[in-house]
Order: C-alpha cells, then sequence, then structure tokens
C-alpha cells in the first residue's frame, strides 16, 4: 500500500471529494428496528434452529465443533458488520446479489404484504402475523449475549435431533464462495 503523505487538511479534502461522489448520506445513521418482544426472539430462535430451516447446515454459530465443518459466515455477528436492510435482501435473494452463491434463493414466498418462511414452519408460527424476514434480520441484529446462549443450546440439540441424511449433508465439506 502506497504512503501518501497528505497533511490533515488534504486528509479532510480527499475524504469530502469521496463522500460528494458517494451516494451514501454520511455520516451513515443506522436505522432504528422495531424491538423484538420476549414471544418474538423465542420464535426466531424456533426457526434458526428448526430441522426445516437450513440455516444451521452451513453457518458458524459460535460453537467450534460445529463451526469446524460450517461453510458460510456467523450470522451471530451479522449487527457488526452488515447494514438491516442489505440482510433482508440477502435472505428474500442471495441470488440476485451474488450469483452462484451457496446461499440458496427461495427460502421466503412472498404472501400478501409480508415474507413467510417457504418450508416447514414451527407450529408456533403459524399464527405469527408478521414478516418472517423482518424478524429474523431483527432478531440477528438485536442479540444479547445470554440470547446467543439460548440459541447456542437450541443449535445443539437441533444438530443432535436432525436425521441422519440432514446430518451428512450438514457435514459435507463445501468450496467458500464469496458474499455467504
Amino acid at each position: 500500500m502506497p504512503t501518501f503523505y497528505f497533511s490533515p487538511n488534504e486528509i479532510r479534502i480527499l475524504v469530502r471529494f469521496f463522500e460528494a461522489l458517494s451516494a451514501q448520506a454520511q455520516p451513515y445513521i443506522e436505522p432504528k428496528l422495531e424491538p423484538i418482544t420476549e414471544m418474538e426472539r423465542a420464535l426466531a430462535r424456533q426457526l434458526f434452529t428448526s430441522p426445516a430451516a437450513p440455516c444451521l447446515r452451513c453457518h458458524m454459530t459460535g460453537d467450534p465443533a460445529h463451526d469446524q465443518k460450517a461453510t458460510a459466515p456467523n450470522f451471530l455477528i451479522a449487527r457488526e458488520r452488515l447494514k438491516p436492510g442489505w440482510t433482508a435482501r440477502w435472505m428474500i435473494d442471495p441470488q440476485a446479489i451474488s450469483p452462484g452463491t451457496a446461499m440458496p434463493s427461495g427460502l421466503f414466498r412472498r404472501e400478501g404484504d409480508r415474507w413467510v418462511f417457504a418450508g416447514p414452519l414451527p407450529e408456533a408460527f403459524k399464527t405469527y402475523p408478521g414478516d418472517h424476514v423482518d424478524l429474523l434480520v431483527r432478531y440477528m441484529f438485536q442479540l444479547t449475549a445470554e440470547e446467543q446462549r439460548r440459541l447456542l443450546a437450541g443449535t445443539r440439540a437441533a444438530l443432535r435431533a436432525r436425521p441422519p441424511d440432514m446430518r451428512v449433508a450438514a457435514e459435507r465439506p463445501r468450496g467458500r464462495r464469496g458474499g455467504t
């Protein structure tokens, strides 16, 4: 990386120049997410750990035994690296953002004015009137250390309870691809 020896004033001018060229409002102001209720937190945890949802097949969770075989990033640190709007778009159609990514599209289907998980839903979800993508994004972006422990406990149980053919798929090594 070259060193340019800019003065503080020259750096400010250069930064303002790039800000002017960018469409991103400066400074970036994080959107306020609707707080997640305890009921919603339990629902989101159920969906993440459900054998029907493919999240745990690929994503790291913070559990060293599982993470050795994981091929996708740890979604539990999403709020540190991602924006909520982008995360929602990614969950709905990752192939549109990064063609060829290992993350499957079609996990959610449009139902009226909301997105609903396309696979078999845990029983408690059948009466949830909200948008499932929004719920999962809010869950990831509002994770507490305590909730992370609960999720990891559910993750371990879900991985042990997974039918053998699903365990094999989860343990199959996959090539790493960008964007997942």
